[in-house]
């Protein structure tokens, strides 16, 4: 993680360079440009290694149920609640954590014409009343 500590900010923005740091130690996100903390592969890839990695990624990406549904499924032994606390609050008053983990059960359908996976959960928003959460498919 360190090692980037100490190389040129051309390196640290460098995405191919980068992608080989988070491989080794996933703190090498504490040094890496800010653009590449929004490239989700990058975060995706340090993901592999820790939740925590979620926490460095910029807003849009933590705001992205898909986004956050993928680096659950980078870490299937990993609780998914530690997964769903890195998200935003705003993604997370939309969709409360039964919502998710039952997104996170269900396959990917891939969508042609659309960026990355669109998943089940999408079809879903959460109604919460004062006791309970009920899911409405549109």
């Amino acid at each position: 993680g360190k090692s980037l500590e100490h190389v040129s900010f051309e390196l640290r923005s460098d995405r191919d360079f980068v992608l080989e740091a988070v491989k080794s130690n996933w703190t090498a996100l504490h040094y890496v440009s800010s653009d590449l903390l929004k490239d989700p592969e990058v975060i995706l890839e340090a993901s592999k290694q820790s939740c925590e990695a979620l926490g460095f990624a910029n807003r849009a990406l933590r705001d992205d149920l898909d986004f956050i549904l993928a680096v659950a499924r980078n870490r299937p032994t990993q609780d998914s609640r530690l997964v769903w606390h890195q998200a935003t609050p705003a993604l997370t008053a939309q969709f409360d954590l039964e919502a998710f983990q039952l997104a996170l059960a269900s396959e990917p359908l891939a969508v042609p014409g659309q960026r990355g996976i669109v998943l089940t959960v999408s079809l879903f928003h959460t109604l919460k009343d004062s006791t309970e959460g009920y899911f409405v498919c549109e």
